[in-house]
């Protein structure tokens, strides 16, 4: 009876452990950014909880299933939690994007202030910079090839999501065209730096991608047409006023 207690207080101990753990590491991953060694110490503790549960049940003689699930559950669940808010914050930046972007929608009051100050398409670049560094980051830094996988494949379907409800909220008015130059860069280079990191052709081509490719299409085919036009009107003005008898 007595072994038998000593092995119940072993248990309580290692549960008590791998408990006060998880929530440590989730209370220092809400003050700072360092989320992938966050992620890593989750990946251990779920290591270390099965390694506790097959020696403890060898030598009780219980089955390690009945053993420490709600551990690994528990830890499981913490670790999604910290993907969850991992990839928050990354669309966060996203967002900010998205925000200034919408300072160039039609009949906005900065639109043309705004045109004249940011003629190229620097909010576009800077965004693809921060996804690309993250993207080095997460693969350098995270032990967990699944865990990898998975927040790729979710981050950048998130991505063309939100950019997807964002153009569809402009249904009803043409893009400005520093507005689709920056989408059209971010939508190539997010497609080509997932795909090289492994994320499936499927799951970048999906039904929405291509909802945001289409829309990119007929904006781009509208404002050439834009500027085809505006070009024969400026030649046809300078021929109509060249002098008499030239």
């Amino acid at each position: 009876m007595s072994h038998e207690k000593e092995i119940s207080k072993s248990k309580q101990k290692a549960n008590r452990f791998l408990i006060a753990s998880g929530l440590q590491y989730s209370e220092n991953y809400n003050s700072i950014m360092e989320g992938m060694q966050v992620v890593n110490t989750y990946i251990m503790l779920t290591k270390l909880s099965i390694a506790k549960a097959m020696k403890l049940c060898i030598i009780s003689g219980e089955s390690m299933h009945q053993y420490h699930t709600h551990i690994e559950e528990f830890l499981e669940s913490k670790l999604k939690e910290t993907m969850d808010a991992l990839i928050n914050r990354l669309l966060n930046v996203l967002n900010s994007t998205l925000v200034k972007l919408k300072r160039y929608d039609e009949g906005s009051l900065l639109k043309s202030l705004l045109t004249l100050t940011k003629p190229t398409d620097e909010l576009g670049k800077e965004y693809v910079g921060f996804v690309s560094g993250n993207l080095d980051m997460v693969r350098q830094k995270t032990c967990d090839e699944i865990f990898v996988n998975t927040l790729f494949e979710t981050w950048y379907s998130q991505q063309i999501r939100l950019m997807c409800e964002w153009l569809s909220e402009r249904l009803e008015m043409p893009l400005h065209p520093y507005q689709l130059t920056c989408f059209i860069h971010v939508v190539r280079k997010l497609y080509s730096d997932f795909e090289l990191q492994g994320v499936p052709h499927e799951e970048l081509a999906s039904k929405t991608y291509h909802m945001v490719c289409n829309r990119l299409s007929v904006e781009e085919a509208t404002q050439a047409c834009m500027e085809s036009r505006n070009t024969r009107v400026v030649k046809g003005i300078s021929v109509d006023q060249q002098p008499e008898g030239s």
